[in-house]
């Protein structure tokens, strides 16, 4: 697995990729990638954790859409941050007509609890193979790598 760790500045760059729409890919075509894409992801990762925007599951991904070659979730359980779980979300995006350009990216906030002292934040990118771990002055990027150097 290739893991960078990066600027959360160019993290969001990889991020907001804009969609180039076209008489050929229309904003119509876009939308039913994006929801294959959508769709494909929460059947995934909903086959081995619980998905609730609440905040009282393992994750959950966003029905916002914009127009760039992105998905955005979010991670509340440390049982998630593996590298099987890398492998799931790229087995996801390599079926996609546009693989090269899709990538998810994921808002980790696991609170503290008995076995680790201290939440731990931050955000990555999964997107053309590489998982790519935001630094940013208040995001825990040695414990997020961590967590994917463990397993």
């Amino acid at each position: 697995m290739n893991i960078e760790v990066l600027p959360l500045s160019d993290v969001w760059e990889r991020h907001s990729e804009k969609v180039a729409f076209s008489p050929d890919y229309t904003e119509w075509d876009f939308d039913t990638e994006w929801q294959t894409v959508r769709d494909d992801l929460r059947t995934k990762l909903q086959s081995r954790w619980k998905e609730s925007c609440y905040g009282d599951a393992d994750f959950a991904l966003s029905d916002d859409r914009s127009n760039t070659w992105a998905q955005a979730g979010g991670i509340q359980n440390a049982k998630m941050l593996t590298r099987d779980f890398v492998r799931m979300v790229f087995d996801v995006i390599k079926t996609q007509p546009h693989s090269d350009r899709w990538g998810t990216l994921f808002s980790i906030q696991i609170a503290a609890g008995l076995l680790r002292r201290k939440a731990v934040t931050g955000e990555i990118l999964l997107k053309n193979g590489v998982l790519c771990v935001a630094k940013y002055k208040n995001y825990d990027h040695d414990a997020v790598l961590a967590y994917f150097n463990e397993t």
